[in-house]
């Protein structure tokens, strides 16, 4: 098997591998909803917009700038009421999405593998059904076969050959029989 060094030189420059079927992390499965994604980042923007306005020297848009005698100047602080409603309200509920994403994601797998063992028992006790019905069937069979009068009847007259008997004129000659005998050979006349 020959190696094609150039091929194999270029796949490791440009990152490309053989092996790129990995299915994405559930929480980045969960965060491709747009829902969650808006939610996560109005929280996060209120919230660090509110820290930035907690700290000294803040823009002055939640909050009003303090003077040199430590009052607000223009007297207004939305701080206390924007920062729940915007900032931690929106982050929680997108937390909560995910948190919520992951555990459907692990349920719905768990419940895949609960399936596919019911679905390989049930194959199982198919297989196990067909092969015990085969075996009676062979069981059935053979008790036919070793219990019927019939069975141990071999007689050149089921040949049919006519006034020719398999081994030259046979006019007058009795068949040879074999029968079951419920007296195992002892001819108690019974």
């Amino acid at each position: 098997m020959a190696v094609d060094f150039a091929e194999l030189r270029n796949q490791i420059l440009f990152g490309e591998s053989e092996a790129e079927d990995r299915p994405p992390s559930p929480i980045m499965e969960e965060w491709t909803d747009n829902k969650t994604r808006g939610l996560a980042i109005v929280g996060t923007t209120f919230l660090a917009f509110g820290a930035f306005e907690a700290m000294k020297g803040g823009l002055g848009i939640f909050k009003a700038k303090e003077g040199e005698d430590g009052e607000l100047t223009d007297g207004h602080n939305y701080l206390p009421v924007l920062i729940p409603i915007l900032g931690v309200l929106p982050f929680g509920i997108a937390l909560g999405r995910l948190w919520r994403g992951v555990s459907c994601q692990d349920e719905i797998e768990r419940y895949e593998k609960l399936v596919q063992a019911a679905e390989e028992e049930v194959g199982k006790q198919a297989e196990d059904a067909e092969e015990y019905a085969a075996e009676q069937e062979v069981a059935a069979q053979n008790h036919d076969m070793l219990y019927s009068a019939n069975t141990f009847v071999p007689s050149i007259s089921d040949f049919d050959f006519g006034t020719m008997g398999a081994f030259g004129p046979a006019v007058g000659q009795q068949p040879v029989a074999y029968r079951h005998s419920d007296s195992l050979g002892m001819d108690l006349g019974w």
